[in-house]
C-alpha cells in the first residue's frame, strides 16, 4: 500500500469543486491506526485537516519534518518549515499512482514511470521494460525530475 513511513490514506473519495475542479478526501493512518482525516476544499480554499488528538498531529508532523529532512530538494518552498499540508499532497498524488499502477499491471504494463516537465504536473506513464521508461525519458529533454518504480512495494516509502 502507498505510504510514507507509516502514514497512508485509506477512504479516498474523489470530487468535484463549484468550479469542477478535482478533489478528495480521506482518513489519514499512521502504523494502521486512523489519526485523522482531511478535505479539500470545494472553493479552493486550504484543506481541512483534522486530526483525533494533538498527539496524532504531533506523531504525523514528526513523520514529515523526518521525511523531507531525509530528502532534500523535495519540497515545494525550501525556505519554509515542512508543512503537513504539503505533505498529504505528496502522500495523495502516491495513492493515485498507486492506483494507476494497479491499472497498468492489469493491462500488462508491470512498469510506472512518474515524471515532471519543467513548470508542469506530475506525468504517469505505463511501460513494458524499465529501458523502454528510461529511453522515452531520456529522449524527452524537458523532463527535470522522475522516478521509475517496477513494483508495488516501492510505492511504500520507509
Amino acid at each position: 500500500m502507498a505510504s510514507i513511513k507509516g502514514v497512508t490514506l485509506k477512504g479516498v473519495v474523489r470530487f468535484k469543486g463549484h468550479e469542477g475542479e478535482p478533489c478528495s478526501e480521506g482518513k489519514i493512518y499512521l502504523n494502521g491506526k486512523k489519526v485523522g482525516c482531511y478535505k479539500d476544499s470545494y472553493m479552493m480554499g486550504p484543506r481541512d485537516i483534522d486530526f483525533d488528538s494533538k498527539e496524532d498531529e504531533a506523531e504525523v508532523e514528526s513523520v514529515c519534518r523526518e521525511y523531507y529532512a531525509e530528502r532534500p530538494g523535495e519540497r515545494w518552498f525550501e525556505d519554509k518549515e515542512p508543512d503537513i499540508d504539503e505533505f498529504l499532497c505528496k502522500l495523495y498524488a502516491l495513492v493515485d499512482n498507486e492506483k494507476f499502477f494497479k491499472k497498468c499491471i492489469k493491462q500488462g504494463f508491470p512498469i510506472l514511470a512518474v515524471y515532471e516537465e519543467q513548470h508542469e504536473c506530475e506525468q504517469l506513464m505505463g511501460c513494458k521494460t524499465v529501458e523502454y521508461a528510461k529511453m522515452k525519458i531520456e529522449h524527452n529533454k524537458k523532463i527535470v525530475r522522475y522516478k521509475i518504480y517496477s513494483s508495488l512495494a516501492e510505492l511504500d516509502i520507509k
